[in-house]
């Protein structure tokens, strides 16, 4: 049972450029959770016995510690401190992965146990462990520190932030990116070589970036007063148009959000290619892709062809059931904007689509959708 519930899946392929998935992974644990209530708590009871936790290996604790928190299951008297106790012995033996695990499920499960002690010595355990943690494990630990809000000194920050710059060329984006976006996050802003590397990086691994990833970065970023410039990004728009015709959808797209993201207009020949490209990858982009290409379109002050839009709205009403509320709403919006023309019966669809989100919708999501429907002269049942 313990192996079907902490999924050894789930741990190995958590990444946070990847929401969607760990959105479908926790799905399906609380899918274990209404099929076996009794395995569940019997479970549950045998991880309480004193001194099992210490037991478990370290990734092990981490896919452990995921399943209670996800599934939400009744914590008995204790069992928090054990698991701190056991997080003492095995972090520093915890892969990447596993801590990453850890910053997502570890806010969810102290809170319950209402004792700033336990967060305390959490705090402590990563001082004491942090200088014997490789750099892809800081990373994800100094996520960790900034979700938890754990008080760790500006010092330990600083020399944890040195030890991932001797690393910054082979880590992963996402990975560095979460470093430095916990860090300025924390209050210690990274020093100018630090920010230089990270730099290099950034630009060669853009796609490695989800859109919200992206934001986090940028907004760490203009926090930290070095947001790229006009001519790096003047530098990066020639790179990238000099490479049109052999570069994939995905740095396509990432290309275009970062250009939007920062109110950068290129050149009219570097548009009409990103119109030309996004056109031939259009097939390829799925849900969120779909509303980062259109949105960004319109950011850039793009004017694409009837056959581009009939292409994009087609792709949005293919893709509606891949998209969230916001997703839906800026979407529908930007083609509106862009010049796209819609049918009746597909409006209608999109605000089927949106009434089934509208627990997870803003009001500024609705007020975008209602505009958009005012702007097409849409008459619908909708009341």
């Amino acid at each position: 049972a313990a192996a079907n519930i902490a999924t050894a899946g789930w741990l190995s392929g958590y990444s946070s450029s990847s929401s969607s998935s760990s959105g479908q992974q926790q799905q399906q644990l609380s899918d274990h959770a209404q099929l076996s209530p009794i395995v569940l708590h019997s479970w549950m009871v045998e991880l309480s016995q004193p001194g099992r936790l210490q037991q478990l290996q370290a990734d092990d604790l981490a896919a452990v510690t995921a399943a209670v928190a996800v599934l939400q299951l009744r914590i008995p008297a204790g069992w928090l401190d054990g698991l701190v106790a056991a997080l003492q012995q095995r972090l520093i033996q915890c892969c990447p992965a596993a801590l990453a695990c850890l910053s997502c499920s570890l806010p969810l499960l102290l809170p319950r146990g209402g004792s700033l002690r336990l967060w305390r010595q959490l705090g402590a355990i990563v001082q004491q462990q942090g200088v014997h943690l490789s750099a892809s494990q800081l990373c994800e630990v100094l996520t960790v520190v900034q979700a938890a809000d754990l008080a760790v000194p500006t010092l330990w920050l600083k020399q944890a932030m040195t030890k991932i710059q001797g690393s910054l060329l082979k880590l992963n984006l996402p990975q560095s990116s979460r470093a430095l976006a916990a860090s300025v996050a924390l209050g210690y802003n990274p020093p100018k070589p630090w920010l230089d590397t990270y730099m290099q990086r950034f630009r060669s691994g853009l796609s490695e970036l989800n859109p919200e990833g992206l934001v986090d970065v940028l907004r760490a970023l203009s926090t930290a007063g070095v947001l790229p410039s006009h001519d790096w990004l003047t530098d990066f728009e020639k790179d990238v148009g000099r490479r049109f015709g052999f570069i994939g959808p995905v740095e396509l797209s990432s290309t275009a959000f970062l250009f939007a993201n920062l109110a950068h207009i290129p050149s009219d020949t570097w548009r009409q290619r990103f119109m030309s490209e996004a056109l031939k990858f259009r097939v390829y982009y799925t849900g969120n892709e779909v509303t980062q290409v259109v949105w960004s379109g319109v950011r850039m002050g793009c004017k694409p062809d009837e056959q581009w839009l009939e292409g994009y709205v087609q792709q949005m009403h293919e893709q509606l059931k891949n998209l969230q509320a916001y997703q839906i709403a800026f979407t529908f919006a930007a083609l509106q904007k862009l010049g796209a023309s819609f049918e009746p019966a597909m409006i209608d669809d999109v605000l089927d689509a949106y009434a089934l989100r509208l627990h997870e919708a803003q009001p500024s999501d609705t007020a975008l959708v209602l505009v958009t429907v005012a702007r097409l002269k849409h008459v619908t049942s909708y009341k």
